[in-house]
Parts: structure tokens; sequence; C-alpha cells
């Protein structure tokens, strides 16, 4: 793996730990497409499922406030 390659590995996995989304690392790291920024993240099981769990509580926020009751 080149130093320019273990670069934009860290820059798109550290960037989308905090909240960066993928079409703006994509247009950070320069990629035409966004199947080659997804290849530099490297995110594990916790980090997906705390990320499932964030927009859950999202939705269940935005019903509250809706007044819709399912």
């Amino acid at each position: 793996m080149s130093a320019s390659t273990t670069s934009g590995n860290t820059f798109a996995t550290v960037g989308a730990r905090n909240d960066v989304t993928g079409p703006v690392l994509q247009k950070l790291l320069g990629h035409l497409q966004i199947s080659t920024t997804a290849r530099y993240l490297h995110l594990n099981g916790a980090e997906l499922t705390r990320a499932a769990n964030r927009i859950a509580l999202e939705i269940i926020d935005e019903k509250n406030r809706s007044g819709f009751e399912s």
C-alpha cells in the first residue's frame, strides 16, 4: 500500500467517524466515483451499529415532532 493510499484510508475513515458524509469525502479526496471513496473507508461493526442507531433515533424524533402515530 502506498503512502498516499494509507493517507487516503486514514483521512476517509477519520472523516466518516466524525460524521463527514460520503459525498463530501468523495470531493475532498478528488474521487469521481463514490465507489472509489468507499474503498478507502474502514468502519467496524460497532461503528455501523452506532450509525444505524443514530438514524433510528432521528426517525423516532421526527415522528414525535410531527405528531405521527404508528
